[in-house]
């Protein structure tokens, strides 16, 4: 039964990874906490794993598309790494910890944490989602505030004619990946907004690009996990192998479906992510 969810889990992930460019790790997560009944450390070291082979297909699908902005991926990755490896420990650190009571319900600590985090992040994203109208595909595109930032040296993306600040782009790489390792995120669905509305991609470019720093980060992510022992690999094996097969289709789907409605599902996809964690630990 257990393997059974893992492979429904992994088929949703999938489909959530091709459609957005993302790795599925944040749906992942809840869904083993609350289905499969894996700890937060073990699910997301698992999630990670798990994201690692969606990027994989996801990276070179949108790559055959011709959709992926590589200087921008590149100048992401330096930071990324760095910012799983912080995130990994932070959570091996909050697994230490034991309980606590509220109310006189008692709580993991870990749970709480990750639970919070959820709900913050994914919050203020999906919010920024449902009412930030998705940027149109032009060139040159409009510039959001984190493209205007004249923070030396600046790189010219030429399949966007835009200009952007390399250090810039290098501290959003490091929080991005400091919330991958902390989450269980591939990074890429706190990455594509920040692109769509900080920098003024659009949605397809986003996606594309996204996938390239999201294989990298669980690539690093998913060894460190693995090292520390937090991986459950036959569920990480059932979630590969329902979630490759998915994330073709869910691809398919994103050039089929408008992008102000792309952007909606996946808010709400994000805000159901988090309710499945509040409501496991409430």
């Amino acid at each position: 039964m257990v393997v059974l969810f893992a492979i429904l889990v992994g088929a949703i992930a999938g489909l959530v990874s091709g459609m957005f460019g993302v790795g599925g790790g944040f749906i992942i997560v809840p869904l083993l906490v609350a289905l499969v009944g894996l700890t937060p450390s073990i699910a997301v070291g698992t999630a990670l794993v798990a994201t690692l082979a969606n990027a994989s297909g996801a990276y070179f699908r949108f790559r055959k598309l011709g959709a992926a902005e590589v200087r921008f991926d590149i100048m992401l990755i330096g930071g990324s790494v760095v910012g799983v490896t912080a995130g990994t420990y932070f959570l091996e650190y909050f697994a230490t910890l034991s309980t606590v009571t509220i109310a006189d319900t008692v709580f993991q600590i870990s749970d709480l944490v990750l639970a919070g985090m959820y709900v913050l992040v994914f919050g203020a994203l999906s919010l920024l989602l449902f009412t930030t109208p998705t940027p149109e595909r032009q060139l040159p595109p409009k510039k959001g505030p984190l493209a205007r930032l004249p923070i030396r040296p600046l790189v010219m993306l030429p399949s966007l004619s835009l200009r952007v600040s390399g250090p810039v782009v290098g501290v959003v790489g490091a929080v991005n990946g400091l919330l991958s390792g902390m989450m269980g995120l591939g990074g890429g669905v706190t990455l594509v907004p920040i692109m769509l509305y900080g920098f003024g991609f659009d949605m397809v470019r986003a996606a594309g690009t996204g996938v390239l720093v999201l294989f990298v980060t669980t690539l690093f992510g998913s060894a460190q996990q693995a090292y520390i022992g937090n991986v459950d690999i036959p569920i990480a094996i059932a979630l590969i192998a329902s979630s490759g097969i998915f994330t073709q289709v869910g691809i398919r789907l994103t050039q089929l479906v408008p992008a102000k409605h792309t952007r909606k599902i996946l808010a709400t996809v994000m805000i159901t992510a988090a309710a499945i964690l509040v409501m496991k630990n409430f």
